[in-house]
């Protein structure tokens, strides 16, 4: 039994509700025990443990794409209602924002990877359930209360990781980047704003400090 098989048992649905959104982003925001680890422990250590996360997820979404027999059907009976419908033939959220997440810590300074990954577990949230709810002013799929929770949730987090942690990363650069973690997110439509908004954000960060 393939995969179109296995979800035509359900009624096709245009877009999740309101309140699968709110689990959904209640498991991404949960996230941001990857950032609050880095904090503590070595790149080394959170590089190991990133990529057997990853690599777990991807095997997971694999398994439910190619449709492997009762291990196929028990994943699409637990995760389907948080999956959207333009990710049932691919890959979640969580394979992207793991894989992602890996790839951040592996290329950039501390500082910067820490931030460009609570940005997009914490704006992502906030644009998400601000829109859904109170999103009037629609452009595409975002809206503008939507981008304007991201980028307030962000720069608040990247202001506070400053004085948190003095030094870290300068405030200039927590705000600049978190206003191009939300343009970012505004402007991404075919690809997942998990991957392009870390790294986007993340390369800019690590420019502007150098020439700080």
């Amino acid at each position: 039994m393939n995969q179109e098989d296995l979800l035509s048992d359900a009624p096709a649905k245009k877009e999740i509700s309101y309140n699968e959104e709110a689990m959904r982003k209640a498991v991404h925001v949960f996230s941001i025990v990857i950032p609050v680890c880095y904090l503590f422990l070595p790149r080394s250590i959170m590089l190991v443990v990133l990529l057997i996360a990853s690599s777990v997820a991807v095997t997971i979404d694999l398994s439910r794409i190619t449709g492997l027999a009762l291990w196929s059907k028990f994943l699409v009976k637990v995760l389907g209602s948080m999956i959207r419908p333009k990710e049932k033939e691919g890959f979640t959220g969580a394979s992207y924002i793991l894989s992602t997440d890996f790839l951040v810590i592996l290329l950039f300074d501390k500082p910067v990877a820490i931030a460009a990954i609570a940005y997009i577990a914490l704006g992502d949230t906030a644009a998400a359930m601000v829109g859904r709810r109170w999103g009037f002013h629609r452009y595409g799929d975002k809206s503008i209360e939507g981008s304007l929770a991201f980028f307030i949730v962000t720069a608040g987090a990247g202001i506070g990781f400053h004085y948190l942690y003095p030094g870290a990363l300068p405030v200039i650069a927590a705000v600049a980047g978190a206003a191009v973690a939300t343009i970012v997110e505004a402007m991404t439509v075919r690809s997942d704003d998990n991957m392009t908004v870390p790294i986007v954000s993340g390369l800019f960060m690590q420019i502007l400090i150098a020439f700080i």
